[in-house]
């Protein structure tokens, strides 16, 4: 049996800051325009694993690149519901106007959560952002999930939330 250690930040050979005690790990000078080396590609996993957010400023990639960063992380999905850009299906695009007063998908939700094999990761790629604000939050949901879903003794032993998103009804994966 294998023993997982925490990573220090001086483990990494990638200049990095923490930005909060739960989640989150911004990281400096690091080009994903490239296929990344297998043991950096090894640090920004386990990075991923520690911290659960992985910032990455200033990435200026084609769709090409993006798809081959994904495959690099692991196996990309089509997301579901809306169409992915033409020709690379895997890239769903995330519009939101500045008149738009709702967000994305409408109501608070895990991406993808609900399905049979949920991805491991989302990777988002902003290609432009307000100068402050805007209404992506990142959390940790294990922690969400300990504290604040009611668990369906009767079932696989998903939160019932994702049950009944899983029995058909998109858009409605609200904590019970």
């Amino acid at each position: 049996m294998s023993v997982q250690t925490k990573l220090s930040k001086s483990d990494l050979s990638f200049e990095s800051s923490i930005l909060s005690p739960s989640i989150g790990l911004e990281i400096f000078d690091l080009r994903l325009d490239h296929p990344l080396k297998k043991g950096v590609l090894g640090e920004l996993k386990d990075a991923l694993l520690q911290y659960h957010l992985l910032v990455i400023r200033d990435q200026n990639l084609t769709p090409e690149q993006q798809i081959e960063f994904a495959q690099q992380m692991g196996e990309p999905n089509i997301y579901p519901f809306v169409q992915g850009i033409k020709s690379y299906p895997f890239i769903t695009p995330v519009i939101k106007e500045a008149h738009e007063t709702q967000n994305f998908g409408g109501i608070w939700h895990t991406d993808t959560a609900y399905l049979k094999r949920p991805p491991s990761a989302t990777i988002l790629l902003a290609r432009e952002t307000p100068p402050e604000g805007g209404d992506t939050i990142f959390f940790q949901s294990d922690y969400c999930l300990r504290i604040s879903v009611r668990w369906d003794e009767n079932s696989s032993g998903l939160p019932s939330w994702i049950q009944y998103v899983r029995k058909g009804k998109p858009g409605s994966n609200q904590c019970v």
